[in-house]
């Protein structure tokens, strides 16, 4: 009796050791939401592909992160320096017509000197504000890089490419980023300073010529901006290389990212998991959240609980006494119970399937008689529901039931009937014993909806 009990119960555990599988990663791309399943095997590892992301601004991915540099010239040149050599060349137009003040033999050498010396200075003008040009170009690579990428959370990914390569086209005339790009913005800042020494040279010979010709300084203007801008960039020079390069650095990151999102993949652990992917800006904030995606998992052995009512096919034993013709108490059997009924738990080992209407699976559990003794049940199960779930139960039991006690009693010719050994003892007595038989139960699932 003790071997069936103990066989019953250990059946009772095997499916907590059933269905253990290696779990599988499964990536979502959210940018196909009818292609996202609803139900997936229980721990599994779920992640999610976040396409046309801009990642230079969410979700940990940042930009590069450089200070400005504050030099700029002033206001009415930055309107004009765009057109700096036609504005130079008009200044030639205008001031042409004072040459004609040297047209006499007598002043003939000094009219050549001031004409060498009046277009040498031009032509320095020119060199320096195109070095300048190149080196400002450089400068704004950084920004104009940064204004198409903008602070946009999802962004056209071949749109921001094609227009980035563009750009760099402008600066470098080609589109793969080279070693000698980088080296590039020492070579235009070493051109600005020989301009500007050219420049200073020419400038002061100009100068003491206009003093001693009396006539004016038509250069002037354009020598204090020239030197204003100079003195900026020489003052700034690091800053200045570390800004282009930067620009560089920004431009490869921008042609060699997919800008798309892989988020940390996570296990299904329970019967119903909603995720909500959320993007975050750099300083942790969330600034989109997708719409929760929920997953019912499936597959895999399913362990829960229940209670309810049993009714065993099997009932005590029941006699009454009575004297004979002879004035002998009898005993005989009466009316006696087919059916026992208990309250009583059950655990339920199943295979995981939400999707079934009637899940099949296996039950094992016990019962407390009023005397405190336990009833052991184990069966076949179906499962109605999936929450709060109604589940029947077939099966076999071991119940204690009252059984007659024969010690002091002789069997007559009809087995249901007695006569007392000792007829000074006429107590009918009764034995508790374990007796199997076949069971049906009807129980509720008590475990709740657990939200975390």
């Amino acid at each position: 009796m003790k071997t069936k009990i103990l066989l019953l119960l250990l059946l009772g555990w095997v499916g907590v050791i059933l269905g253990q599988k290696k779990a599988k990663v499964i990536r979502i791309d959210l940018s196909k939401d009818k292609e996202i399943p609803s139900i997936l095997e229980k721990n599994t590892y779920v992640e999610f592909l976040l396409k046309g992301v801009n990642v230079f601004k969410v979700s940990g991915f940042s930009t590069t992160k450089v200070e400005n540099v504050e030099f700029e010239p002033p206001q009415w040149f930055l309107n004009n320096i765009k057109s700096a050599n036609p504005d130079i060349a008009e200044v030639i137009v205008v001031n042409s017509a004072v040459m004609a003040v040297f047209d006499n033999g007598n002043k003939k050498s000094r009219t050549e000197e001031y004409e060498n010396l009046y277009n040498s200075v031009h032509d320095d003008l020119k060199s320096f504000f195109q070095s300048y040009q190149l080196v400002r170009s450089q400068m704004l690579l950084d920004d104009e890089l940064n204004f198409v990428v903008s602070d946009s959370i999802f962004i056209d990914s071949i749109a921001v490419v094609e227009s980035s390569k563009k750009i760099y086209f402008s600066h470098f005339s080609h589109f793969d980023p080279t070693i000698e790009d980088y080296k590039k913005i020492e070579s235009n800042l070493e051109s600005l300073s020989l301009a500007y020494s050219q420049l200073t040279k020419d400038y002061e010979k100009f100068v003491g010529l206009t003093k001693q010709l009396n006539l004016s300084n038509f250069y002037n203007k354009d020598f204090l901006l020239a030197s204003e801008i100079y003195k900026n960039v020489s003052l700034n020079t690091d800053k200045i290389s570390l800004k282009a390069n930067n620009g560089i650095s920004f431009y490869k990151r921008i042609i060699t990212t997919n800008f798309n999102i892989i988020l940390p993949a996570q296990q299904l652990t329970e019967d119903v998991n909603i995720i909500t992917p959320q993007l975050k800006n750099n300083k942790g904030k969330v600034v989109y959240s997708y719409s929760p995606i929920k997953f019912t998992t499936s597959g895999g052995w399913k362990i829960n609980f229940s209670a309810g009512y049993f009714l065993s096919f099997i009932g005590n034993d029941n006699y009454t006494s009575y004297t004979n013709s002879l004035g002998n108490k009898e005993i005989a059997k009466g009316n006696t119970d087919r059916i026992t009924n208990a309250l009583g738990g059950l655990i339920h080992v199943y295979h995981n399937d939400p999707e079934t209407l009637v899940q099949p699976g296996f039950s094992f559990g016990i019962s407390l008689a009023d005397n405190a003794s336990a009833g052991f049940y184990g069966g076949a199960s179906l499962f109605f529901l999936e929450k709060n779930r109604l589940i029947t139960t077939f099966g076999y039991s071991f119940i204690k039931v009252k059984r007659i006690n024969k010690s002091n009693l002789s069997a007559l010719a009809d087995s249901d009937r007695y006569a007392f050994i000792n007829v000074a003892d006429t107590e009918i007595r009764y034995d508790n014993i374990y007796k199997g038989a076949w069971f049906f139960g009807v129980t509720y699932n008590l475990s709740n909806s657990e939200k975390k």
